[in-house]
């Protein structure tokens, strides 16, 4: 068995010489047009979010659909999604996004899915820390 050790920042070789993160939180702005304040403009940009990471990844599923929430005031949708994660065994992939002038912004939370009980205080704390300019 191959036995894979994170580096720091929780980022692992997944074996075929690629970097892959084993656990972290990654934020990233993509291209989506639409009211902010429009709940079915946030959640077809939020879908595309996630076609685009299920391409990369062909063994995403989501777990639990979207659901509504506010960060930092902004209406937000939380999808939860399960992959393989390079640590080994499976991973817990909660996606965050809100729809913002500049485009879709989205934090995705990263960690095995046995630890990730341990991770998501962490992660809810670092986003409930979100503020955007108005």
């Amino acid at each position: 068995m191959l036995r894979l050790r994170p580096k720091a920042g929780g980022v692992v070789n997944d074996g075929s010489g690629h970097s892959a993160l084993a656990y972290g939180l990654i934020v990233s702005v993509g291209k989506a047009q639409g009211d902010p304040n429009d709940w079915n403009a946030l959640d077809v940009a939020t879908r595309q979010v996630i076609q685009d990471l299920q391409k990369a990844n062909p063994n995403m599923k989501i777990t639990r659909q979207g659901e509504h929430l506010r960060l930092n005031g902004q209406p937000g949708l939380s999808t939860y999604l399960s992959n393989d994660s390079p640590a080994g065994g499976q991973e817990t992939d909660w996606v965050v996004a809100v729809l913002r002038p500049e485009g879709i912004v989205y934090f995705v939370c990263v960690a095995p899915q046995s630890a990730y009980a341990n991770y998501d205080k962490t992660f809810s704390s670092i986003l409930d820390s979100v503020r955007f300019a108005h």
